[in-house]
C-alpha cells in the first residue's frame, strides 16, 4: 500500500536549474519584450513557494493568469501558456506548489494543501497595483485546486481554464485501482466469481482498497482524501470556466 500512498503523497519530484531551464530574464515573443520576474511567496504553512511572473515590459497595467501545474509538474510547464497569452497583453504567473519543483515542502496532497498555496498567490496578485484582473489556468491537480479555490468570492477570480480536472480524489483512486486490477492476470475474473450477494466481487475489493489508501494517507500525511472534492465546490463557484 506504500506504493499507492506515494502516488498521492510523494510522486516523482521534478527539479530543474533556474538559469539553464527557465532561460533569460528578458526575451522576445515576436516583437513583444517580456520580463520574467522570479520571486518567492510564503504560504500559510510558512513554506516558501518559488514563483515567476512573466510580464509585458512596456505595459503599465495587465491582467494576470495564474498557471497551476499538475501532479509531478512544476512552473516550467507554463511555457506554452506564456507564448499564448503574453502576445495578448496578459501576464502569466506560474509557481511550484509546495512539495513540488523547487518550492519548500516534502509531500504533495493533490489539492488539499495546494489550495492554500493558490490562495496566497492570488492574494499577492490582488495587492499588485498593476494587475487589473485575475484568471486561473490549471491542469489535473492544478485544475482541481483552482476549482476548489474559485468559489471564494473574496479572492476575486475572474475566469478559469480547467484542463483534465478530476471530480474527487476518491474517484481518481478508484480509477487507478481498476486499471491495476485489469493488468493482473485472472484477478478480475477471480473477483467476479465471489459475488454471492449479487454484487461484483470487484466492487467491494475496490472499496476496501480505497479505505486502505485513505488510512495510509491519513497516517502519513494527516489529511483525508475525502476532503479533496472539486465537484462539491461547483455549487459555490460562480466564475466562468472553460
Amino acid at each position: 500500500m506504500d506504493i499507492f500512498t506515494d502516488l498521492v503523497c510523494r510522486p516523482p519530484r521534478y527539479t530543474y536549474d533556474l538559469e539553464s531551464e527557465l532561460g533569460p530574464s528578458y526575451f522576445k515573443i515576436d516583437d513583444l519584450l517580456v520580463q520574467r520576474k522570479d520571486l518567492q511567496v510564503r504560504n500559510e504553512r510558512k513554506l516558501l513557494l518559488q514563483c515567476s511572473h512573466y510580464v509585458p515590459v512596456n505595459a503599465e497595467e495587465y491582467s494576470a493568469v495564474v498557471y497551476c501545474h499538475g501532479n509531478a509538474g512544476s512552473r516550467r510547464d507554463a511555457d506554452d501558456i506564456v507564448n499564448l497569452l503574453l502576445p495578448l497583453g496578459i501576464s502569466v504567473f506560474t509557481f511550484d506548489f509546495s512539495g513540488s519543483g523547487m518550492s519548500e515542502g516534502e509531500l504533495c496532497s493533490l489539492g488539499f494543501h495546494e489550495r492554500g498555496d493558490l490562495q496566497c498567490i492570488i492574494r499577492s496578485l490582488v495587492e499588485n497595483p498593476r494587475v487589473t484582473g485575475i484568471g486561473v489556468w490549471g491542469r489535473s491537480m492544478g485544475a482541481a485546486t483552482a476549482l476548489m479555490v474559485a468559489g471564494d468570492e473574496e479572492l476575486k477570480v475572474d475566469a478559469l481554464v480547467l484542463d483534465s480536472c478530476f471530480l474527487s480524489l476518491e474517484s481518481v483512486a478508484s480509477e487507478i485501482a481498476s486499471k491495476y486490477i485489469r493488468k493482473i492476470p485472472f484477478l478480475e475474473s477471480w473477483l467476479n466469481m465471489g459475488g454471492e450477494d449479487g454484487r461484483s466481487g470487484v466492487v467491494p475489493f475496490l472499496e476496501e482498497g480505497i479505505q486502505m489508501l485513505r488510512a495510509g494517507v491519513l497516517a502519513r500525511c494527516a489529511w483525508d482524501i475525502k476532503a479533496v472534492n472539486p465537484e462539491a465546490a461547483c455549487d459555490s463557484c460562480r466564475v466562468p470556466a472553460l
